[in-house]
């Protein structure tokens, strides 16, 4: 079709479709950050824990970083607060 003039191809793409799910994907996520900014405000700290391998990383809203006494970030993070939590969790309220 190339070398013959006679042809023309045309394309219509209807992308209206993928900007809707662009902008629901977009209010999903301003939801999400939107319910992570609440706990940062109330909490000291926040762990993002990675589920499969146990490493996390801490963030922190609090000057103090020796609070939890828990290192900012590591690979073990059940076995790691199991052991620390012992200095600041209630006796009642561990398990």
């Amino acid at each position: 079709m190339m070398d013959d003039e006679r042809f023309v191809i045309f394309g219509i793409m209807d992308v209206d479709e993928q900007v809707r799910q662009m902008a629901e994907r977009a209010r999903e996520e301003r939801a999400a950050y939107a319910r992570m900014n609440v706990p940062a405000g109330i909490f000291p700290s926040v762990f993002l824990v990675n589920p499969e391998n146990g490493s996390y990383r801490e963030y922190s809203t609090s000057a103090d970083e020796e609070l939890l006494k828990i290192p900012g970030k590591g690979e073990d993070f059940f076995t790691v607060f199991r052991e620390k939590g012992r200095d600041f969790i209630d006796l009642e309220d561990y398990f």
